[in-house]
């Protein structure tokens, strides 16, 4: 688990431009232009940020020290296949990037409601969130980031997205514009770790074939049977 946690973070610091790091030169105070030279950002680091009002639309930020308004930042969003899974899966991985001065902001979204899929035969009923829901908690989770890019100085354009599994499904959706969501442009880095690219099946024949309760997710997580 650490070899691909090392892995993503290397390719990430390979994909994202260097972080510029502002420093303030002498300790006591000094001027700069007749004006008092400004602080230099430590690092910090918000708990349950809201973005939403479901309990599950919350997210971490992690503020490198030194960061200026040029600092990449990393949206990370984590596995479970879009039924389950949490940003706490992420904790070590979004420390490992803070510590080398990237933001982070390690996400948590709704999750596709399976009450009932494990009965025989499986309960039918539509999910409240599904896949398209999920992707729109992405992208209410990167406005409110901009919201609050000045106050925690940090680049608000040339954004990375990167996630696990169903995290890295919707990594991928988001980057490639579903829903007109990425339609500023702002994400230009996805990262893909072990994330479906497809639902589609050969023909109707391989469709039949399958549990009932895989059928039935399916159709909980994308709408569809």
């Amino acid at each position: 688990m650490q070899f691909y946690f090392r892995r993503l973070t290397i390719t990430l610091l390979l994909m994202i431009a260097p972080t510029t790091v502002a420093a303030c030169s002498g300790s006591d105070g000094g001027v700069t232009g007749g004006l008092p030279a400004a602080a230099p950002a430590v690092e910090r680091i918000i708990n349950d940020v809201s973005y939403g009002t479901n309990p599950a639309q919350r997210f971490d930020v992690l503020l490198p020290a030194g960061r200026t308004d040029s600092t990449p930042v990393v949206f990370v969003l984590h596995g479970g296949g879009f039924v389950a899974g949490s940003r706490a899966e992420f904790d070590v991985l979004s420390r490992a990037l803070l510590a080398k001065r990237l933001a982070v902001v390690n996400v948590d979204y709704r999750l596709v409601d399976t009450t009932g899929l494990l009965s025989l035969p499986p309960l039918h009923r539509a999910s409240p969130v599904r896949i398209a829901e999920q992707v729109a908690d992405i992208k209410a989770a990167m406005d409110r980031v901009a919201a609050n890019a000045a106050d925690w100085k940090i680049r608000t354009t040339r954004w990375a997205v990167v996630g696990h599994s169903a995290g890295a499904t919707l990594a991928l959706l988001h980057a490639y514009n579903f829903g007109g969501y990425n339609s500023d442009g702002r994400v230009t880095v996805a990262g893909n770790w072990a994330g479906v690219t497809t639902f589609d099946f050969v023909d109707e024949t391989a469709v039949a074939g399958l549990d009932p309760r895989l059928k039935e997710l399916y159709f909980l997580a994308i709408g569809s049977r």
